[in-house]
């Protein structure tokens, strides 16, 4: 849905007859409407740019009644030079903001799919829902259709332009955890949110935007982070369980374009995703014409990953997402910090680390996640006991011969050592056979 109300062939129609175009320096981001004034200015343009500005947030309203709308603008000669302007004006409270309509209600149905509007609708399968997740499961109804701007991306992943091959899409979290299934035949239950973003983008806008041009880095920076998704989903996302050519896709990307990521993932796939993502990002960055000779750091992504039950609703699971990405971006590099909702408290925070540890640990996580799912949550409860339980986390190691955490176990208890522990953990729950990661979550 927000791909769609927020692309410009949406947008097309509309505009042909107004006065104004679609933006081409900002790209074709999900989430954003860039529009540029194409007629002559003159004094009426400040209230022609405000009625233009209602009239976006109005139409958005219809299409997504229950998202937060922020409408900005700013008189500059060049989409770069107006950023800054627009946000000053969010900054200084001067914008147009719409709120969703209040959904209090005590007495109302809870929504079957977000469990927090009132259910006021029912789909063909005989949910009841509010407004907002009827009109997006009716979108999901045709997921190639509804993948909008992001449709060439679902046609790389499947290999084929037609709708039968990109109907696999999973259309809802339940499918998406159950392409995790592994040849035992017992259920996967676990997705995982990402919310990726770039690094040092402002810095190489600001020294290059005038002699590269904006439209050349910002065209290059889209098409990076759209190489970077196909490679890493394609990677570690697309399945063929029955050997016949028929893929399971395990992805479903909600927003790619710009330098940002958000994906529902199956939760196996979701570790080897993030960090060939990031590294593809950065290689994809790396070969940019403009980058080369360029006094800039090559910019990289950072990382927000959430883990949750196939169950629980979305409602807020992408602000936590977002929340751990921000923390992961404290860095000042390409990092990752994760939460796991059927482990964590809502608010809690892992210490982000860089996706390079990440990736070195890798293989350190899968050989963990072919041990026994007791005696890696025996470790993990050992864990929350911090320096007292240290003792047990070594004797535990040592007895059941665990060879790849001796080097670290092998010491006096650190924080550094407990969260590498910890780390190495929560990799194996996720990487591991679902049958090994239902025990242990039992």
């Amino acid at each position: 849905m927000l791909t769609l109300a927020t692309g410009e062939q949406y947008w097309r129609p509309f505009l042909a007859e107004s006065g104004w175009a679609w933006n081409d320096e900002a790209g074709e981001v999900a989430g954003v409407v860039a529009l540029k004034y194409a007629g002559s200015t003159g004094p009426e343009l400040e209230a022609e740019t405000t009625n233009m500005a209602q009239e976006v947030v109005r139409r958005l309203r219809s299409e997504l009644p229950a998202a937060i709308l922020e409408a900005s603008w700013a008189d500059a000669s060049s989409y770069a030079l107006s950023a800054p302007l627009a946000q000053r004006q969010r900054d200084e409270g001067r914008s147009i903001v719409s709120l969703p309509a209040s959904t209090e209600n005590p007495l109302a149905r809870p929504c079957e799919k977000c469990h927090q509007s009132p259910a006021c609708r029912a789909t063909s399968d005989g949910n009841r829902c509010c407004v907002d997740c009827a009109m997006r499961y009716a979108a999901a109804g045709n997921s190639y259709q509804a993948a909008g701007a992001l449709r060439p991306i679902v046609d790389e992943l499947t290999s084929a332009g037609d709708e039968s091959a990109a109907e696999r899409l999973p259309k809802h979290m339940r499918a998406l955890a159950e392409v995790g299934r592994d040849s035992s035949r017992n259920a996967a239950t676990r997705v995982a949110v990402i919310y990726a973003d770039g690094n040092n983008l402002g810095v190489v806008l600001k020294k290059l935007a005038e002699t590269v041009g904006l439209r050349s880095i910002a065209r290059g920076v889209d098409e990076a982070t759209k190489r970077a998704f196909v490679s890493a989903a394609r990677s570690h996302c697309v399945t063929e369980p029955n050997g016949r050519g028929q893929r399971d896709i395990g992805i479903i990307p909600h927003i790619v374009g710009g330098d940002d990521v958000v994906a529902s993932v199956t939760a196996r796939f979701a570790w080897d995703f993030v960090v060939t993502l990031a590294r593809q990002f950065a290689d994809e960055m790396g070969n940019q014409p403009w980058i080369e000779g360029a006094d800039v750091a090559t910019p990289d992504l950072s990382v927000g990953l959430v883990f949750q039950h196939k169950s629980e609703p979305l409602t807020h699971t992408f602000d936590r997402a977002a929340a751990r990405l921000a923390e992961a971006k404290k860095l000042e590099r390409a990092a990752l910090t994760w939460l796991d909702l059927q482990i964590d408290g809502p608010d809690e925070f892992h210490p982000a680390r860089p996706l390079t540890w990440v990736e070195e640990h890798l293989d350190t996580g899968r050989e963990l996640a072919g041990r026994p799912a007791h005696l890696r949550q025996t470790l993990r409860s050992a864990l929350e006991w911090r320096r007292d339980g240290w003792r047990a986390v070594g004797e535990t190691v040592r007895k059941q011969d665990v060879s790849e955490l001796k080097p670290i176990v092998q010491g006096p208890y650190t924080p550094g050592r407990a969260t590498d522990l910890l780390w190495l953990l929560q990799i194996a729950r996720d990487v591991a056979p679902a049958t090994r990661r239902n025990e242990a979550s039992a």
